[in-house]
Order: structure tokens, then C-alpha cells, then sequence
């Protein structure tokens, strides 16, 4: 998020926050992005969860956008998961 270092507000390198860890050992899962998820109940909607790196310590985490599916833009991002 802009906010989370000096300078100009850029993208970071997955390994730049040591502390952003998942119990699973992911890096990186805070801040880079927004992830676009597909929980709107309107076929013609999508839902962005989290904070991008363009954003403000306002938009945390849990920050939900609801978003028509056509819609792009340089802070959203999707993120492949599988079940355990």
C-alpha cells in the first residue's frame, strides 16, 4: 500500500515485507493487489477483496469492491487456489 514505505508508491517484490506470511508460508498475500473474486450473487458482477499498492491504509484487507466483470484495472489481480 502506498502508505507502507517512502517514495514514489510502486509495486513491491513479494519478499520486500518479511512479516507478510500466511501459516502456509505464502509471501506476499497483502498490499500488491486487489484479488478479484466471483461472490456476487448478479451474473454481471464480480466482487475485488484486499488492499492494492496504489491504495490507502483505508482499504484494508477485508475491503470489499463490487465490480461489474468487465471492468479492469492495474491493481486488480486474480489468485489461483485449490482445495486442500
Amino acid at each position: 500500500m502506498w502508505c507502507s514505505r517512502p517514495g514514489r508508491p510502486l509495486p513491491a517484490k513479494v519478499t520486500e515485507f518479511p512479516s507478510d506470511v500466511s501459516v502456509y508460508g505464502i509471501q506476499g498475500l497483502v498490499g500488491n493487489s486487489q484479488d478479484w473474486c466471483t461472490i456476487s450473487g448478479d451474473p454481471g458482477h464480480a466482487t475485488y477483496r484486499g488492499s492494492a499498492w496504489s491504495h490507502s491504509f483505508l482499504q484494508t484487507p477485508a475491503y470489499l469492491l463490487p465490480i461489474q466483470k468487465n471492468v479492469r484495472t492495474e491493481t486488480a489481480g486474480v489468485r489461483l487456489v485449490r482445495s486442500l
